[in-house]
């Protein structure tokens, strides 16, 4: 079990399972307050944003068995309203390096230690709601 700092509420990541049998990406279940929030949730890519009290993580979709059916997206949780949103563009790998009131910065990775593929992806507009 792996659990995020936040203030005021209990989140952690359990189940925790790889993706790849090759030593990772790792996925487990997000909860919070005891409450499952997301399965395929990547547990070394969340971030707590204090600023606008959210989260924002990196979920797997295993859809088929071949890897090209499978894709990650990256998801934000409001932990006021506990409403959720997913990014409409899909991802072959990512990984969040920062977020910001406007934009989350990724990289086309599953780390954040190779930056020459930084880019910012926007908030407004580039999210659905998915509660």
């Amino acid at each position: 079990m792996i659990v995020i700092e936040t203030p005021h509420h209990n989140v952690v990541i359990d189940n925790i399972d790889q993706v790849i049998s090759m030593g990772g990406p790792w996925t487990g279940d997000l909860k919070i307050d005891n409450k499952l929030i997301s399965t395929g949730c990547i547990v070394d890519n969340v971030l707590y944003d204090p600023d606008y009290s959210r989260l924002i993580f990196v979920r797997y979709h295993n859809i088929g068995k071949w890897r090209k059916d499978n894709y990650f997206t990256l998801n934000i949780v409001d932990l006021k309203s506990k409403k959720q949103y997913e990014s409409i563009m899909h991802f072959d790998m990512v990984f969040i390096t920062h977020i910001t009131a406007d934009y989350v910065e990724i990289v086309n990775a599953f780390h954040g230690e190779d930056l020459s593929t930084k880019r910012n992806y926007e908030i407004d507009g580039g999210f659905i709601s998915i509660t």
